[in-house]
């Protein structure tokens, strides 16, 4: 499955980080990493990973530009695995996340155009528990409302391509601006007009924040040199951590 990732040249390190937690955390998942350039082509990523895992693409560098050069030929119903390179992995339960993945690519039903195993922050809050569908011994229900647009989850590629449909280009490397692009009033919150999208009724994995407002966090930081990895010259650091969990 094509797992598509929102990123540039600036922040191939983030990406890269963000790949290695998933193959040394869920070494068994399925994805395929499109990963984009721009002026600098990363081939040492795909030496390391193998084009197996990931499959670089060549993109403008603006963020509605990027995003189509990811998705040019896939299908509007084609799965993919949204990961933006600003969040990666911290813990996972693999046997659940693997069950996640098998009961996504079972899914028959076009209108079904979400699932996630994050449940996170406000998913809880905007899920009908009473509404679900039974996957061997996972239940998954109903989604009220769509938060956390931004966390990685499974999507059909139409739900990404209307997301970013409906924003304007943000300024280079300011990936925040687009919360502001997405405010209450903006249409992709109806989304769940055009089809369903279903959370594991329990979260089953931890994500960090790669960054906050542009500075390297501080939980990133230390997975980094927990990895063995240099830390990026060309990003100021902050004392903060934030997570999805």
């Amino acid at each position: 499955m094509k797992s598509i990732v929102l990123s540039c040249d600036k922040y191939h390190p983030m990406t890269n980080h963000m790949i290695l937690t998933y193959q040394k955390l869920w070494p068994s998942n399925d994805f395929q990493f499109l990963v984009p350039w721009n002026d600098e082509k990363p081939k040492w990523m795909e030496e390391k990973y193998g084009k197996d895992k990931v499959n670089l693409v060549n993109t403008p560098i603006e963020f509605k530009k990027t995003i189509s050069g990811l998705l040019d030929g896939v299908d509007d119903n084609e799965w993919i695995f949204w990961a933006s390179d600003d969040t990666y992995l911290m813990n996972i339960i693999e046997e659940k996340a693997n069950k996640t993945h098998s009961f996504v690519e079972s899914i028959e039903d076009n209108n079904i155009i979400g699932v996630t195993f994050g449940y996170i922050r406000a998913v809880p809050h905007n899920s009908n528990p009473n509404n679900f569908i039974l996957y061997e011994d996972l239940k998954f229900i109903k989604r009220t409302y769509l938060t956390n647009q931004w966390a990685h989850q499974y999507w059909r590629a139409g739900v990404l391509k209307y997301m970013f449909d409906c924003m304007e280009e943000a300024p280079k490397y300011e990936a925040k601006a687009m919360d502001g692009m997405l405010s209450s009033n903006n249409k992709f919150w109806d989304i769940l007009e055009r089809g369903d999208m279903y959370t594991l009724n329990h979260n089953v994995a931890i994500w960090g924040e790669s960054t906050i407002r542009g500075k390297m966090a501080k939980s990133c930081v230390d997975s980094f040199n927990n990895y063995g990895l240099k830390i990026p010259e060309n990003f100021e650091l902050t004392k903060q951590s934030k997570y999805f969990e």
